[in-house]
């Protein structure tokens, strides 16, 4: 995860085996490369929900992650730095 981020959409076929539909990456450049962990995957999901939104809209998803990354993002806004506050609000 140090140099580039990455997506994938899936969903459960007839079978009930999941079955990925699009696959989605980006390289970092810049400072982005400075970002902690926890800033990566926002933006990373930030990343993947805006390139991916006219297959979301109305639908329910699961998001998988490593770490508990949205329950830190809405359960403790007062200690979020400002790009964090910023992807929070976009996500809500």
């Amino acid at each position: 995860m140090d140099h580039s981020l990455g997506a994938l959409l899936a969903q459960n076929n007839d079978q009930n085996n999941e079955q990925v539909i699009y696959y989605l990456s980006r390289i970092m450049i810049g400072t982005v490369h400075r970002y902690i962990l926890i800033e990566k995957e926002c933006l990373a999901l930030v990343f993947a929900i805006q390139k991916m939104r006219h297959y979301l809209v109305g639908k329910h998803i699961h998001v998988i992650f490593r770490v508990n990354l949205l329950r830190l993002l809405m359960t403790r806004p007062s200690s979020l730095n400002y790009k964090l506050a910023k992807w929070a609000i976009l996500l809500s």
